[in-house]
């Protein structure tokens, strides 16, 4: 028979949301055989003892038959086994510290021919508070060295202690190179209506989730009066814009319901002449909607012939 190895992936807590004793631990592993080949799709037998002390007495002993997967990976939660002895809810790990005894039958049955131990050496207070009177390990019941919520990896060389991320840092655990690392979540931001100078304008519409919304530029693209046709070339126009609005290739004419809308906030975004100003929806084949920013009604004049004056839009 082959000898057979496994690697020890990490060893996670799982603890409820009200800090309760916990009822399980996600156990991970690798397992190969003696020329370092994965051992893969393969159901083996496995015997998990947490021990009072490196050489101590077994406090509990579970038996699981997982399958390895395509990678040789195996995964189980111990304290969800069959029991064979003690109760896992009734350790009392203020009195560790307790290791994880590993045995393994690449066969599937219980001829165990693999063992490895291990030291559980995150204990969370959650662990044994609900059986520990006074704590006779480290602050929060943590063992000396260690921090609550902590890991540890094999990086090939040694066991590395991951520190869990910041308080109040949402983060991702992600894996590059053999190494595991916390990955920040980045939040979007929220926007609301009101000048923004980092996105060229007055932002006078928000979409309900606060990510999307619309900016009008601060000031016209136009001197004076332009025909519809030449109305598009004056918008992305550098020249045509302020100092921030210029920072923008993306500027646009705005339809004819986003021009209501810079009406009703007219006032707020500024710079508006009490006249008629070009939308870009077009009414058939040779007139286009404008708005009248003096009394706020809508028409449509002939897109080549009547001149009027425009205002950019861009949307986030």
């Amino acid at each position: 028979m082959k000898k057979l190895y496994f690697l020890l992936l990490s060893i996670s807590l799982t603890l409820s949301a009200w800090a309760q004793a916990p009822e399980k631990m996600s156990y991970q592993a690798v397992v190969k055989d003696a020329s370092s080949g994965l051992v893969t799709n393969q159901k083996i037998g496995m015997q998990m003892s947490i021990l009072q002390g490196a050489e101590g007495t077994a406090v509990y002993v579970e038996t699981h038959q997982p399958t390895t997967n395509s990678n040789g990976l195996v995964s189980i939660s111990v304290g969800t086994g069959a029991p064979t002895s003690g109760s896992f809810r009734d350790i009392d790990w203020s009195k560790g510290p307790y290791f994880l005894q590993t045995e393994i039958d690449p066969a599937g049955g219980t001829s165990y021919t693999i063992s490895g131990k291990s030291e559980i050496e995150s204990q969370p207070y959650a662990f044994h508070a609900t059986t520990a009177t006074t704590a006779t390990t480290a602050k929060n019941g943590l063992k000396a060295g260690t921090k609550k919520g902590q890991m540890m990896f094999w990086d090939d060389e040694a066991w590395v202690k991951l520190d869990p991320p910041p308080n109040g840092v949402d983060a991702n655990l992600s894996i590059r190179d053999g190494q595991l690392a916390w990955t920040k979540v980045e939040v979007a931001p929220k926007y609301e209506i009101g000048l923004n100078n980092d996105l060229g304008g007055y932002v006078f519409y928000v979409a309900p989730d606060g990510l999307r919304g619309l900016v009008a530029a601060t000031k016209d693209q136009s001197e004076g009066d332009v025909t519809w046709n030449n109305a598009f070339s004056l918008v992305n126009n550098s020249a045509n814009h302020n100092a921030v609005g210029a920072n923008f290739t993306d500027w646009r004419l705005p339809t004819k319901d986003e021009l209501n809308m810079m009406y009703t906030k007219k006032d707020a975004i500024g710079g508006f002449a009490n006249y008629y100003y070009w939308s870009s929806t077009e009414f058939g084949n040779s007139a286009a909607w404008t708005q009248n920013f003096n009394n706020g009604g809508q028409s449509n004049y002939y897109n080549f012939f009547n001149t009027f004056r425009v205002r950019a839009v861009r949307a986030f």
